[in-house]
């Protein structure tokens, strides 16, 4: 290893050059893998948002003579705000997301930045 003008000026030893490097690239590594799944969470939470529409809404928007009567006509009720969620995290947030992927240390920021959407999301649910 080459030891620096400014090592030398400063008395480092270059082991400890090498362990501070070795502690970046562990927290860059960890800060990615974090990233990596909280983006696989959030694609897995927008395919079954996805399922919960096509699937369980679809059929009570479509099958009402199957539909038991004390769930019959409420679907606003049981479904909330699920449409409005899946818009949300499908074509805005996911993306927000993904835009870090190279600066996982300002994920924060995307949270920050869509904050009032969370809240929004809270308050159509009730």
């Amino acid at each position: 290893m080459v030891t620096s003008t400014l090592e030398l000026q400063m008395d480092i030893n270059p082991a400890t050059v090498d362990a501070l490097d070795s502690k970046k690239k562990k927290s860059a590594r960890r800060k990615m893998f974090i990233l990596n799944e909280l983006i696989q969470t959030e694609k897995a939470y927008i395919r079954h948002l996805r399922e919960c529409i096509d699937i369980y809404m679809g059929e009570m928007l479509t099958k009402e003579e199957e539909i038991p009567p004390g769930i019959a006509n409420v679907e606003h009720v049981i479904f909330g705000n699920i449409m409005y969620l899946y818009e949300f995290h499908h074509s805005i947030f996911l993306k927000e997301l993904e835009k870090y992927e190279d600066v996982p240390e300002d994920i924060g920021k995307c949270f920050v930045t869509w904050a009032d959407k969370f809240q929004a999301a809270r308050w159509l649910s009730g």
